[in-house]
């Protein structure tokens, strides 16, 4: 009798689309998974924003999708930096005894990944020197970090990992697992279809990868994956993959036409995944960022009027917390004030990687 093999993935899915879908089918079929347990962002993720759809529809959608289980992140870490992010959702999926870590990549290529995530770790007395003389040149932290790690290494390419946001957050993962001296297997997924940030729903024929895994298990070690999973259709067989943006884009531009919304989703979404989110009634009723803009002025007044500082928030810093006073009278949509926190701290989750498996 072959043991259960159960693997993680840590993920937003907002909303969950044939990306993730493709991801947890390729994850089952590539590795012999015979479980997928997810860590996803409840009602808050990146930068701090609010989910399109609240955590319960999202969930369905995900157990709709392949997923066996969903747990979720806490709003602390959902929405903290790429590094804290990471670290909670790897410490979460071990604690619940997952044998495998998948996440995707633009890269694809694990080795390159663990070489830099090695570097960033153990920072090595030269290319913490070559970090902090580009700090001081003013560099931001991700520019500065990525041409120490050109300088210190001389390969461009394992630099320009440090340049897209999936490979940005899969070395953090594998940070994370190298900090705790985890015995879960990293696996990474070619990322296919659309860009983090692009909304665009539709493109040429995607090509499809295999993952790459830290141990090449041969096919009898593997567990065999059901017959009803192995007749699924892969979604990248026949769609391009759209991001999450281009996805709650599209939501947004629609004017609440829920039918019109739906038929253009039937080729984004798959079909068990639209079905709850449907029945849920979220297509109705979709939340944005700038929804709360009244919202997070009123508190921001209010905290002001209590004569609590804002530096003693966590992830706020003593500059930002000045300027959140400084322009507490100046009302500001959400975004914009995502926007300026973000400027002074660029290695959010939103800036430089945010969210988990990035068909985002």
């Amino acid at each position: 009798m072959f043991p259960v093999k159960v693997a993680g993935i840590i993920a937003e899915y907002n909303p969950f689309h044939n990306g993730h879908h493709y991801q947890i089918q390729e994850l089952r079929r590539l590795t012999g998974a015979d479980y997928v347990v997810v860590a996803m962002s409840g009602d808050f993720v990146q930068r701090g924003e609010p989910a399109i759809f609240d955590k319960y529809t999202r969930t369905r959608m995900a157990l709709c999708g392949g997923a066996d289980l969903v747990v979720e992140l806490p709003v602390l870490f959902a929405t903290s930096s790429a590094e804290d992010f990471s670290s909670c959702g790897v410490a979460l999926l071990e604690k619940l005894g997952v044998d495998l870590l998948c996440f995707g990549s633009e890269s694809g290529n694990l080795n390159k990944l663990q070489n830099a995530a090695e570097i960033l770790v153990e920072e090595p007395e030269a290319w913490k020197m070559l970090f902090k003389e580009h700090l001081k040149k003013g560099e931001t932290y991700p520019t500065a970090r990525s041409l120490a790690t050109t300088e210190y290494t001389k390969d461009p390419e394992l630099a320009a990992l440090l340049s897209s946001p999936n490979n940005i957050l899969a070395i953090e993962y594998l940070k994370a697992l190298k900090k705790r001296n985890s015995l879960v297997t990293p696996v990474t997924i070619q990322r296919q279809g659309a860009g983090y940030h692009d909304v665009q729903l539709e493109q040429d024929e995607p090509r499809r990868s295999a993952p790459e895994s830290s141990t090449s298990g041969s096919a009898s070690h593997r567990i065999p994956i059901s017959k009803a999973r192995q007749n699924d259709a892969t979604p990248a067989d026949t769609h391009f993959f759209a991001s999450a943006s281009a996805i709650r884009s599209l939501i947004q531009n629609n004017d609440f036409d829920s039918d019109a919304i739906t038929e253009k989703l039937r080729s984004q979404i798959p079909a068990a995944a639209l079905s709850a989110l449907i029945s849920e009634g979220a297509l109705d009723a979709p939340v944005f960022p700038d929804d709360l803009t009244t919202l997070l002025n009123f508190r921001l007044l209010s905290l002001t009027q209590e004569q609590k500082g804002f530096s003693t928030f966590s992830d706020l810093s003593p500059e930002l917390a000045s300027r959140l006073t400084k322009q507490v009278l100046q009302f500001r949509s959400y975004t914009e004030r995502i926007d300026q926190r973000l400027h002074l701290h660029p290695y959010q989750p939103g800036a430089a990687a945010s969210a988990p498996w990035h068909y985002q």
